[in-house]
């Protein structure tokens, strides 16, 4: 267990939605994304601006902070990394992330010195945990079962865990290359929806539609008896495909990954290009791949009920901004007290990472976990920034 301290800064970056928070003698006094400041949505690099906001409302200086908690470790798992090595040997020869040719490739250390936090000590939290620390404190529950479903972070799309007073225990974990998460974003892709975070248009987009594809869905991706789900593989080439994320004027993006022929074959659907019309099959295929990600994530709350039991759960990861899901859950499982991290992309991991670090049972300032940044005035006032590129809209 790492020491605790009273002044922490958690950070989260390098994967979009970057972002800081900071905890003062156990208060979480600030929050906030990057993007808040800059208008780049989903900004993925160093939070520099996040960092400043967080310090200025404490009314601290950087030489303050005692300890940097960085949301990310990379190796986590090292043993099933080496495994998944084995027997991916490309593993070796291809990169996994593509620098930002718009910005320097700067060490993390660099980054952290120019924000004047050279003197902290710097701890590293794994993805998940920092997942799931942020939101404990918000159960009011001395336990729960907790769930973080996401894409991937620290190759890992999926934990689940136990609450105690005494900390989170994680029971269990799906490993890369499977990924509801990489099954949705996939899938989003081949609707002609190619942004990162478009998820939500095939959510949307779902409610026109039947799940005629549905039973094809589910060749694309089964459940687990033991636990969990596996990806079909065949479909979703994920390990030949080790360089599909990268990041582009500070934007995350991710290449499509999917296996167009045997989708096509599979789905009787062609894939869509981005400016097609949307017809039924497109919304059939939306709606097919919603109840698909229904039925693994009320597979997940079932397996996790038999094994820690309780009546609240605790939510967070990507997967968990997928509302039409959450909203079903008391009605679909055991658990009628449903607690989502406000933030439960990757924004809030910044935030889960500092608790993590912090002394003791963590609570908000102002006794709200979802309005810890600043407001419109203060964005406004840092966004005036100089910038190496042109934002473009995507909406």
């Amino acid at each position: 267990m790492p020491r605790k301290t009273s002044i922490v800064l958690g950070i989260s970056l390098s994967h979009g939605d970057s972002s800081a928070a900071l905890i003062v003698d156990g208060i979480l006094v600030a929050a906030a994304e990057e993007e808040r400041f800059n208008r780049i949505k989903h900004y993925a690099l160093f939070p520099t601006k996040a960092i400043e906001y967080c310090l200025r409302h404490a009314k601290l200086n950087p030489a303050d902070v005692e300890v940097v908690a960085i949301a990310r470790k990379p190796w986590n798992g090292i043993t099933r990394r080496v495994k998944t090595i084995l027997q991916h040997p490309n593993f070796l020869t291809k990169k996994t992330r593509v620098p930002d040719p718009h910005y320097p490739n700067e060490s993390l250390s660099s980054q952290l010195k120019k924000a004047g936090l050279k003197k902290a000590r710097l701890a590293r939290v794994e993805h998940h945990f920092a997942h799931l620390m942020s939101v404990k404190f918000m159960t009011n529950t001395e336990e729960a079962a907790m769930l973080s479903f996401d894409g991937l972070g620290d190759f890992v799309s999926t934990a689940i865990g136990h609450s105690t007073a005494e900390g989170i225990d994680i029971i269990d974990r799906v490993y890369f290359p499977h990924s509801v998460g990489y099954f949705y974003t996939a899938l989003t892709q081949f609707l002609g929806f190619p942004h990162f975070g478009d998820e939500f248009k095939v959510m949307g987009l779902s409610s026109y539609g039947q799940p005629r594809y549905l039973q094809a869905m589910r060749e694309l991706i089964r459940e687990n008896d033991k636990f969990g789900f596996t990806l079909n593989l065949e479909a979703f080439p994920t390990a030949n495909h080790l360089d599909s994320f990268h990041i582009v004027k500070a934007q995350p993006s991710i290449r499509p990954f999917y296996n167009n022929n045997f989708l096509t074959q599979v789905i009787g659907v062609s894939p869509r290009k981005p400016n097609d019309p949307l017809t039924r099959s497109h919304w059939d295929l939306a709606k097919s791949i919603q109840a698909r990600f229904e039925e693994i994530g009320n597979h997940l709350l079932g397996q996790l009920h038999d094994r820690v039991g309780q009546n609240t759960l605790a939510l967070s990861g990507g997967c968990a901004h997928n509302s039409v899901w959450v909203g079903k859950i008391p009605q679909n499982s055991h658990y009628k007290n449903v607690v989502v991290a406000p933030a439960c992309s990757d924004a809030g991991i910044a935030a889960g990472a500092a608790i993590a670090l912090a002394k003791g049972p963590v609570t908000p300032e102002g006794r709200h976990w979802a309005l810890l940044g600043p407001d419109h005035t203060e964005s406004e006032l840092q966004s005036q920034v100089q910038l190496p590129f042109e934002v473009q809209d995507r909406t």
